[in-house]
């Protein structure tokens, strides 16, 4: 089936895409069936296979083992009140500053993106570190969300 052209089959995906997110399905669940179905579609039975151990392979990678420990430090941090003391710096240092909390926040998930390797790890932490303290200073759910989730994307 690869005499397709590539822009049906990626017209074609989203169009089921579509079609499942209106139905209701959760993304998760679209993903999975809009993807194995036209993995299962293009190149049959083998298709499955190959998402099968591609899925288990990128569960090996090494660098996944530090996650749950970044995790557990930003709970500590949270939980200890270091963290509060840290915003609180941050908003006298920044806070004359138009959204100076928000970008001190940026630069906090660039340094623990940084430190941990991972983006993942950055988002996690930083939401459960800086997310209480922007929202006890009044920053809205929405613009404290999308600072952590931004600042969280520094690739290194």
């Amino acid at each position: 089936m690869s005499d397709i052209d590539p822009l049906l089959i990626t017209l074609g995906m989203f169009a089921a895409m579509f079609v499942m997110l209106l139905l209701g399905t959760p993304l998760s669940w679209s993903l999975l069936t809009v993807g194995m179905g036209f993995a299962y579609f293009l190149w049959g039975s083998g298709a499955l296979e190959l998402l099968t151990v591609s899925a288990f392979s990128s569960m090996d990678n090494f660098i996944l083992v530090a996650l749950p420990m970044f995790i557990f430090m930003g709970l500590m941090l949270e939980r200890s009140g270091i963290t509060d003391d840290l915003f609180e710096m941050m908003n006298k240092l920044m806070g004359a500053q138009p959204g100076g909390l928000g970008v001190g926040t940026i630069v906090l998930c660039a340094l623990i993106a940084a430190m941990a390797g991972v983006s993942g790890a950055a988002t996690v932490s930083l939401g459960v570190i800086a997310l209480p303290a922007m929202l006890k200073r009044g920053y809205s759910k929405k613009l404290a969300t999308g600072t952590i989730m931004a600042g969280g994307r520094w690739d290194f």
